[in-house]
């Protein structure tokens, strides 16, 4: 590594030390370009077996991709975050070379990436990913840091949302999580906002307000508006489901996605009976 390769190194570390995430980000991206040009930014497994400069110059291409990283989620440019996981991935499921996939982030950089799968509803990316973590990393409901996106998923498709709610609210008290959380819980209150208007016609704005998790029938009340439904004497009123044209002989031919969020729906309402 070069000298004036090492310098901007030390420039990002600093940076990352301080919370400086905007300065962070941006260094994070130039420093990338100049592992690029000096053969260090993808690991040759060949070479790291046979060069003892090589392996440390990769270990110090590991830290600054977790670096920035952690920035990227950080100033919440998630695509970025995602190439960054995508070249961490050659480290941390790496078998030939051990040292590789061993750091105190892997775990951490890991559990957020599933957390932007599940909060950007990629649904089927994050359970890929699941089984192929089961693989490399052995039980994942053993990891604090793994265990939680495990469990607000299951929670999510079995229709606990109050358990997934008060998870995300405790979270696990790292800021990288509280960025998050507020888009999870975001979907959270869209998922139970369509399984209402699956089950019932109308609501007292009271019951929606604790449906959701609002504070107040005012933050309730706007959100009804932006979801087209009117609300008239405190009632919350939702519109009609519309027949399917195909008509009920066609029954049973929806999707595998609607088939669910109806079982989900159904279950759900157990809770809102609760309320109402």
């Amino acid at each position: 590594m070069s000298n004036s390769l090492g310098e901007q190194v030390k420039k990002l570390i600093a940076h990352s030390e301080a919370k400086d995430w905007e300065q962070c980000s941006q260094l994070a991206s130039a420093v990338e370009i100049e592992l690029l040009k000096t053969g260090i930014l993808f690991p040759d497994k060949q070479r790291a077996l046979a060069e003892q400069q090589y392996m440390v110059d990769l270990n110090t291409t590991k830290k600054i991709l977790e670096i920035g990283a952690l920035a990227a989620i950080n100033v919440s440019e998630f695509q970025k975050f995602k190439d960054y996981y995508k070249k961490l991935s050659l480290w941390y499921f790496n078998d030939t070379v051990d040292t590789w996939a061993k750091s105190d982030k892997r775990a951490k950089i890991v559990c957020l990436y599933l957390l932007i799968l599940l909060s950007e509803g990629e649904v089927t990316t994050f359970h890929s990913e699941l089984e192929f973590l089961d693989k490399h990393l052995g039980s994942l409901e053993d990891d604090e840091f793994l265990s939680y996106p495990v469990k607000v998923d299951r929670w999510l498709m079995e229709g606990a949302y109050q358990n997934a709610w008060d998870l995300l609210e405790s979270g696990l008290q790292i800021p990288e999580f509280d960025l998050l959380s507020q888009s999870l819980m975001d979907a959270i209150r869209d998922e139970i906002a369509r399984n209402i208007e699956l089950t019932y016609d109308h609501l007292p704005l009271s019951s929606l307000k604790a449906l959701l998790f609002f504070d107040s029938e005012k933050v309730a009340e706007k959100y009804a508006g932006t979801r087209g439904w009117t609300v008239q004497d405190s009632v919350v009123h939702f519109p009609s489901r519309q027949q399917d044209a195909e008509g009920p002989e066609d029954a049973g031919t929806g999707t595998d996605n609607e088939y669910k969020l109806i079982l989900r729906s159904l279950n759900y309402a157990k809770e809102l009976e609760t309320i109402v």
